[in-house]
């Protein structure tokens, strides 16, 4: 697992992910709960469905591909870059740097406490 990168998953599971690489892309079918303790630079999620994401370190970048629910809980991220269909909901602690967004349904954004 030392240079794994990409993670290709499909059902309903609840992923524990804790090994540090600079770049991991996830892609997923189904619904599931995402907790990503790892130290990443860069996070990739390509995601069809309704998915919990915790994401304990900061980010460089955050990008997300999804259809579905997504309800997102992080520290900070510098570039956020959203696309996609359906509600999106964050809940992170300082305000990313730069912000793109691309989606169809609701977001919301909340800035909370350490």
């Amino acid at each position: 697992l030392e240079y794994l990168n990409q993670l290709e998953l499909t059902g309903n599971y609840l992923l524990f992910y804790d090994n540090d690489t600079p770049i991991i892309k996830i892609s997923s079918t189904g619904e599931g709960t995402l907790d990503i303790v790892s130290k990443n630079s860069k996070l990739y999620l390509n995601l069809v469905g309704d998915y919990q994401i915790k994401i304990e370190n900061n980010l460089d970048l955050l990008s997300i591909n999804y259809t579905g629910d997504i309800d997102v809980k992080m520290k900070k991220v510098s570039d956020l870059n959203i696309q996609g269909t359906g509600d999106i909901k964050i809940s992170l602690v300082q305000n990313p740097l730069h912000f793109n967004k691309d989606i169809v349904g609701d977001i919301e954004i909340n800035k909370r406490k350490q």
